[in-house]
């Protein structure tokens, strides 16, 4: 075991005699035996001077008690200052690179499309629609301009008639109207949001090219988030909805609700539970993307 000396005292200089800066009890054999009887001898000479005045009988002698020499202490065998080899370092295999994808042209994308739709469990009329790629970029581009591409979508119409209820002489949204886009809320809350966005990027070249043809020179990632920020940005909305009828057509009474783009009011139709859904829903999306939702 190494032993290590006591630290100095602070203000304490080295002991006199030391010219290396050890303390005398660090000699060792027989100097250390003389220097501890002399200091016996000459302290029992100064205490016998101090007590004893002039005149009086003098103490006996006192005979010093020999030192018992402390024996020497081997001395630690040295470290081995050879470094202990560490263990090599194991090289990580680098990243799986998945292979590209050889896309079609685009006019003949519709099989390679569905072929990854199917796994989604979409109904079978939205997969018959075809034209998937050219579809989507008519729905994005649309959006970012906040309208409704109704001949696009028009398979998605909900089944049955917009209801309203009146109280005295304000009309409101009747809540049932709401329930008619509760399975396609369903249908797209089933669809894995990694596996969406994945078919996404997937296709991403032949959406650029859909989307040149429509005049879009911005990317079609730049596409999706203004799209995206324009569904977003629909309210939720709490209690009941007051509606004007000032011709045919119903209208927001509110202001506010009324200037949302064509596209934001036919989402706040779907009543406030499905568009939190909706939104959340495409807030994942958004991530998987990397947008800003």
């Amino acid at each position: 075991m190494i032993m290590e000396s006591s630290p100095p005292v602070p203000g304490r200089g080295p002991s006199p005699g030391a010219d290396d800066g050890r303390s005398p009890l660090w000699y060792t054999g027989g100097m250390q035996k003389a220097v501890l009887i002399a200091v016996v001898v000459i302290a029992v000479a100064i205490i016998g001077w101090a007590l004893w005045p002039a005149g009086s009988t003098p103490p006996p002698d006192v005979s010093p008690v020999e030192a018992v020499p402390t024996p020497d202490l081997e001395a630690p065998e040295p470290l081995d200052p050879t470094p202990v080899d560490a263990p090599e370092a194991v090289a990580e295999p680098p990243p799986a690179v998945e292979p590209e994808v050889a896309l079609p042209p685009l006019a003949e994308s519709d099989p390679f499309v569905r072929e990854r739709l199917e796994p989604m469990s979409l109904p079978e009329p939205w997969l018959e629609q075809g034209d998937y790629v050219r579809r989507l970029a008519v729905v994005a581009e649309n959006a970012t301009r906040g309208t409704y591409p109704r001949r696009q979508l028009e398979f998605l119409a909900p089944e049955g008639p917009f209801k309203v209820v009146e109280r005295g002489e304000a009309l409101y949204v009747d809540p049932v109207s709401y329930d008619r886009y509760d399975r396609y809320v369903e249908v797209l809350e089933g669809i894995d949001p990694g596996e969406l966005a994945g078919l996404i990027e997937t296709i991403e070249p032949l959406l650029a090219a859909a989307l040149g043809e429509l005049g879009v020179e911005a990317p079609a990632d730049q596409v999706f988030d203004t799209a995206l920020a324009e569904v977003m940005a629909v309210p939720v909305l709490s209690g009941d909805v007051e509606l004007v009828q000032p011709n045919v057509m119903y209208h927001y009474a509110d202001p506010d609700l009324e200037a949302l783009s064509p596209l934001q009011k036919q989402v706040l139709r779907m009543g406030p539970d499905n568009v939190r859904r909706l939104q959340d829903h495409l807030r994942e999306v958004a991530g998987a993307l990397e947008l800003a939702p």
